[in-house]
């Protein structure tokens, strides 16, 4: 009996002091000036993290938290903390102008196709025939793929569409009602836009886009990502209470 009440304790105390802390309410966004910031969906706080060296047309962050960017020719590793760049394209790689993980694989848009790229080289390894046009960023939410469309040169107005990233079937959701949608982004659970400096929430029943934030000190945006979701370990009074509840349990076994 005593030796399972030291393991009780020991597994409490592990949990008591192995507090995670959860990102899911993190974007960040990279402007038309090359500005790296972040920015707290709870508090609509933003955090300067410094000027990237490269313009990128589109960021996106793993599942480890590594921050990635293309900008036309290249796949760029970026330093989430200040900024620096790293270019990790061996010479150039047509990738296009849109960037986002589906399922911890990295894909990029450019007219009509959806590549797969390795994002340790930089270079596409799988393509799907689209038929459509990019208007430079996709995302995964709830479990699905979106992507931001326009119909061509002479209806530049975006269109939210439901993406297949296995057959690159692109199924349309409806008309975002503005031009300049450039940033896509899951975060607690919602799906943001980006347009100009305005954050919007997306509806994926009808892509009606409800004004949530406008962004002072930042540009045009032109990219956008999330951090990943990190499940939470209980708080210490959450792990005491698992423990005494499982030594209750063994105190009225033995009595």
């Amino acid at each position: 009996m005593r030796a399972i009440l030291a393991k009780l304790c020991v597994v409490g105390t592990l949990l008591g002091f192995g507090a995670a802390n959860v990102d899911a309410g993190m974007l960040w966004i990279a402007d038309k000036a090359n500005r790296l910031v972040s920015i707290d969906t709870n508090t609509w706080q933003t955090s300067y993290k410094g000027k990237m060296s490269k313009q990128m047309t589109d960021i996106a962050m793993d599942g480890q938290g590594n921050l990635f960017g293309i900008d036309y020719g290249k796949l760029y590793s970026i330093n989430k903390n200040n900024a620096n760049t790293w270019s990790i394209t061996n010479g150039t790689s047509e990738v296009g102008n849109a960037l986002g993980f589906v399922d911890g694989k990295l894909y990029s848009m450019k007219a009509n196709y959806l590549l797969e790229i390795n994002k340790s080289s930089g270079y596409p390894v799988k393509s799907r025939y689209t038929g459509r046009l990019t208007s430079g960023d996709l995302s995964a939410h709830n479990g699905k793929a979106y992507m931001v469309s326009y119909y061509n040169k002479n209806n530049y107005t975006n269109v939210l569409a439901e993406l297949d990233v296995k057959t690159g079937r692109v199924s349309d959701v409806g008309s975002l009602g503005r031009k300049n949608v450039y940033g896509l982004a899951e975060a607690d659970g919602k799906l943001y836009a980006a347009s100009e400096n305005v954050i919007y929430e997306v509806n994926t029943s009808n892509a009606k886009m409800t004004k949530v934030k406008t962004l002072s000190g930042v540009g045009q945006i032109w990219g956008m990502t999330s951090s990943p979701y990190t499940p939470p370990i209980p708080e210490p009074a959450s792990a005491a209470l698992i423990g005494l509840g499982a030594i209750a349990v063994l105190g009225r076994r033995r009595g």
